[in-house]
């Protein structure tokens, strides 16, 4: 399953992101991008 967040500015993407991650209660993977076109990204598993 892959689900995409987006919103603008601070609409609290990442709080959600990882609230939604706790709650999941198995194996996630997390990508947060700044913006597409950056390649800057960060990947988080719990």
């Amino acid at each position: 399953m892959i689900i995409g967040i987006s919103g603008h500015g601070a609409a609290g993407k990442t709080t959600f992101a990882h609230n939604l991650m706790e709650e999941l209660k198995y194996g996630v993977n997390y990508l947060n991008t700044v913006h597409s076109e950056f390649i800057n990204s960060k990947v988080h598993s719990n």
